[in-house]
Parts: structure tokens; C-alpha cells; sequence
């Protein structure tokens, strides 16, 4: 007797390849269904959290591909302004994510909203799952050195406080990956 096929199972896994197929490309890495971002390479991750226009094309079209919108620029150019504002938000999500799991491979955060949840997830339940927790931002590990400013700084004011950590984060980032660029 054959063996059972999953139907939904095959869709998510084909709508994976597809919307990772210029990950694999780019990176050289294998992506699938489950990848989190804990999944990630530190050379990827790094590549993903710079900024500017060439990662958040490569970000933007990672989300438009497992939207199904397509994941070029001339695709998005083309979409309805209601859909141009989602694959921004979800893209924006995205990278604060990123970012926070930079950090948090850095010791400088424990955990973030959407830690250990597959890259495929976040962009697929984002409406219903991640848009009320898109501005969240983690608390300052205990051990960073700047954590008794963090305490010391008004409650509402200490996300922001994180958020300003963010390119020295990056740098520190860089700095380990190029004592150990085997990650």
C-alpha cells in the first residue's frame, strides 16, 4: 500500500520552497516550512538585519512570495495600496524580529514576541496572530552592562531605550562574526 500524502502538508511545503527560493539562492542554506529564525545562520541573519534598500527587498520579497503576490519590486509596484501597506507592516515586523534575535544571540535580550516561531507563521498568521504584539520590544537582559539605565529609565521610555541599542547590536554583531565567520 502506498503512502499517505498530506495534502495541506505538500501545500505549505511547496509555498515554502517557493517563497524561500531566493534565500536558498542568496544564502546558500536550506530553508523549509519550519525555519524560525533561531534556524538561521549567523552570516544570513546578519546579511538580513543591515538595513536599508537590499535586505528589505530581500525581506519585502520573502513576504510578498508567501502572500503569493509575487516578490519583486515591480510586483509590489503593481499591488493595491491596502496590500502595499500590509506587506510593509508584516516587512517591518519582520525585521524588528530579526534584529531582536541578533540581540538576543548576543545575550542582550532573553526572548521576543515571536521567538521560535517559523518565519512561514509569522508572515501567514500575521493579521490574526502578530499585529497586536508588532510594536512589542523586549526587555534588556539582566546581564547587558547598560541594564540598571534600562531600570533607571521610565517605564514607557525603556522600548525605545532597546531600540536605540540596535546598531551598536548590529556592530557587536559583525565584530563576532568576524572572529568566528564559520557560523
Amino acid at each position: 500500500m502506498g503512502d499517505v500524502i498530506d495534502l495541506d502538508e505538500r501545500k505549505r511545503q511547496l509555498a515554502a520552497r517557493k517563497a524561500f527560493r531566493s534565500w536558498v539562492l542568496r544564502f546558500g542554506e536550506a530553508f523549509d516550512f519550519w525555519t524560525r529564525l533561531r534556524d538561521l545562520s549567523d552570516r544570513s541573519l546578519y546579511e538580513l538585519i543591515q538595513g536599508g534598500e537590499t535586505s528589505g527587498a530581500v525581506i519585502q520579497g520573502f513576504v510578498m512570495a508567501v502572500l503569493g503576490m509575487g516578490e519583486r519590486d515591480l510586483d509590489f509596484q503593481r499591488l493595491e495600496p491596502a496590500e502595499k501597506i500590509d506587506v510593509i507592516d508584516i516587512t517591518l515586523f519582520l525585521v524588528d524580529q530579526l534584529r531582536f534575535e541578533c540581540m538576543r544571540r548576543l545575550g542582550w535580550v532573553e526572548t521576543y514576541p515571536a521567538d521560535g516561531i517559523p518565519l512561514m507563521d509569522m508572515v501567514e498568521q500575521f493579521a490574526v496572530r502578530f499585529q497586536v504584539v508588532k510594536n512589542e520590544t523586549p526587555p534588556l537582559a539582566e546581564t547587558h552592562p547598560a541594564y540598571a539605565d534600562f531600570q533607571s529609565t521610565f517605564q514607557g521610555d525603556r522600548a525605545s531605550f532597546v531600540r536605540r541599542l540596535i546598531p551598536e547590536a548590529i556592530q557587536a554583531f559583525r565584530e563576532r562574526l568576524r572572529r568566528d565567520p564559520g557560523k
